[in-house]
């Protein structure tokens, strides 16, 4: 019997922010209409719920049926595994009432909590029918690369992914019988595969080619054709997934692209720690493979995960050998000069971003890094199954990748000098202008290694990004320089690095990088500290490129729920710098303390955390010239 109190007392119902809100991200007062939708003049429109559905009784025998299949397959490939109940289970003809896929016989009912429908589970736990199962990346169905790299190690402890019923069997007339025969188990629709293909070698091996062309065509070549109960496996399978993995999760951070589950993919592809462990491999193919969980990591949304795998590639390729590789002018040495330089160069630029240690000093280097040379002709069989597209710029010429190792080996060496001075921003004037005079001089060579015509990884605007952000690298200002050429050149270069990356976002031909998120809010954030420092007016191209910076972390928002803190706390201290020259409002100070917490926890550049907090604690009138 309920109580009094339940009996006076209603149910609260929680409110929900209108759809343009929520779209936004905006704070809503859950009014109709709300005052965003008032102030923009637009329809607000309430978000529904759709109500929460059951499973009918011909779900249930589908799964049952589906079960004994998996089981069946499990055990004819490793008899003794499984115990198969195939006989055992009769498939059942559906009644009138489940003609349908079991998927879409969702009956109303509100009092039920048995099970939730797929398409109210999260994104993780949905599994697309081409997914593969752990177990067929065991399979030593094929000989390529098993005799010098045998398999990766086992899969047993992945979780076991059931795929769901085919789209194209979703539906039919209602004499069929519903279909429980598994997919194949590596059924990823063709065309999908060669998207993929194409975005990989299009967003990252330009900037990391550590695998080989041909060895990927291969690979793709052979997926394609194994047959559904002889699929491919051992480290042609790992690549190959992980290529599906990075390419799903760029193209699903795209505009207008399909969300693939690319953490499934990953995770049935293998862990770094299983790679690391696998001491039957070579080094060789074990560095490439966590390089390429490193590229996974580098398109999503984690920088602790990005720092971590980035210093332990590095510990690990120290720790065979490869900082003290000799060329030897063959086929392999190339290979490993070119994946260690790929390592060398993602250890720069996360050390360059956030502002920490390298993972090995040039010091103890003595191996070269990768100077262009020509690059055989390839047939690239993907690009035969890949859709058309109007913006696939694709050359496999790696002259820009030989220009980039310049100027992270320029970097470095800026890194290691300016962790020696004691003061921040307290590295002499003619150090400093020697270094920015070798930034030029790399910048000056950019047409000579980039593509032209092209707007990729490849262009000139990337590269010349890249030279950018070794002068925002360098030229760190501070109260001490606020009023030299130091921070004449830092103004500049954050402009231009702004400016040149919402060029580049516009053109559509480049990926959503998470390093991007923090170098555009430090590119930002120089801007308006140097404004605020100097007291000044604000001048029209840095007005131009705050508004830039603006709209990309608006965007890059929208694609990466951790970017939220970086574009609310740049609007907060966008807002606050301007109205008076050198004066920060007490309540936007408050504000920007509690943001800056926020994207220090989330990972910045330490020299910015510098800069957020001086503008916080700022005394009113200060005078900034020391």
């Amino acid at each position: 019997m309920p109580s009094p109190v339940d009996s006076t007392q209603p149910v609260q119902r929680r409110k929900r922010a209108c759809q343009r809100c929520r779209h936004r991200k905006q704070r809503c007062n859950f009014e109709t209409p709300c005052h965003n939708c008032s102030s923009a003049g637009l329809e607000c429109t309430l978000v529904i719920q759709e109500p929460h559905q059951n499973y009918p009784i011909g779900y249930v025998c589908a799964l049952e049926n589906h079960a004994a299949m998996l089981e069946n397959t499990l055990n004819k490939q490793f008899p003794g595994m499984a115990v198969d109940h195939l006989d055992a289970v009769k498939i059942r003809q559906c009644s009138s009432s489940s003609t349908m896929n079991p998927l879409q016989m969702l009956p109303s009912s509100s009092n039920s909590t048995s099970m939730t429908p797929p398409s109210l589970l999260p994104e993780t736990e949905r599994i697309q029918p081409w997914q593969q199962a752990p177990h067929a990346i065991m399979e030593p169905s094929r000989e390529l690369m098993m005799d010098s790299h045998p398999s990766p190690p086992d899969f047993a402890a992945l979780p076991a992914q059931m795929p769901s019923a085919s789209p194209s069997r979703a539906t039919g007339k209602k004499s069929e019988i519903v279909s429980t025969t598994p997919e194949r188990i590596d059924e990823i629709p063709t065309a999908a595969a060669a998207s993929f293909f194409r975005t990989y070698f299009q967003c990252v091996h330009p900037q990391y080619p550590f695998l080989s062309i041909s060895d990927c065509d291969t690979w793709y070549t052979d997926w394609k054709m194994a047959p559904p109960g002889d699929p491919i496996s051992g480290w042609p399978a790992f690549f190959v997934k992980m290529i599906f993995a990075i390419g799903s999760l760029i193209q699903s951070k795209s505009y207008n692209a399909p969300r693939y589950q690319h953490q499934d993919l990953k995770s049935q592809a293998q862990s770094e720690d299983s790679i690391i462990r696998n001491t039957r491999s070579s080094s060789l193919i074990r560095l490439q493979a966590m390089l390429a969980s490193a590229m996974h990591a580098l398109h999503s949304e984690s920088t602790a995960r990005i720092a971590h795998i980035s210093g332990a590639i590095m510990r690990f390729a120290t720790l065979h050998g490869f900082h003290q590789l000799i060329d030897l002018r063959d086929a392999e040495s190339e290979v490993k000069i070119r994946t260690w330089s790929c390592a060398y160069v993602l250890d720069r630029a996360v050390s360059a971003t956030l502002g920490v240690p390298v993972g090995l000093a040039d010091i103890y280097i003595s191996s070269n890094l990768y100077v262009n040379r020509e690059q055989p002709l390839c047939h690239l069989a993907w690009l035969d199954d890949a859709p058309h597209s109007e913006d696939s710029d694709l050359v496999l010429s790696l002259g820009s990748f030989g220009h980039i190792c310049k100027v992270r080996l320029l970097q470095s060496y800026i890194m290691h000098t300016m962790e020696a001075v004691p003061l921040e921003g307290g590295a002499t004037p003619e150090w400093v202008e020697s270094m920015r005079q070798q930034i030029e001089g790399w910048t000056s060579e950019i047409f000579l290694h980039s593509v032209a015509n092209t707007e990729g990884y490849q262009s000139p605007d990337w590269l010349g990004l890249i030279g950018q952000l070794s002068k925002i690298l360098l030229c760190r200002p501070s109260r001490h320089n606020i009023k030299t050429s130091v921070s004449d050149v830092a103004l500049k270069a954050s402009c231009e690095a702004c400016t040149t990356f919402r060029a580049l976002q516009k053109k559509r031909r480049i990926a959503q990088p998470w390093l991007v998120v923090i170098t555009q809010f430090q590119a930002g954030v120089t801007i308006l500290y140097i404004i605020w420092a100097r007291a000044v007016a604000m001048p029209k191209e840095a007005d131009l490129a705050i508004r830039d910076c603006t709209s990309v972390l608006a965007i890059l928002a929208d694609r990466w729920k951790n970017a939220e803190h970086y574009r609310d706390c740049f609007e907060v201290l966008a807002r606050a710098i301007g109205p008076i020259p050198g004066f920060l409002d007490p309540g936007a100070k408050q504000e920007l303390a509690v943001l800056t917490e926020k994207v220090t926890e989330t990972g910045i550049h330490r020299h910015v955390t510098t800069m957020l907090w001086e503008m916080v604690l700022s005394v009113a009138d200060e005078d900034m010239e020391i």
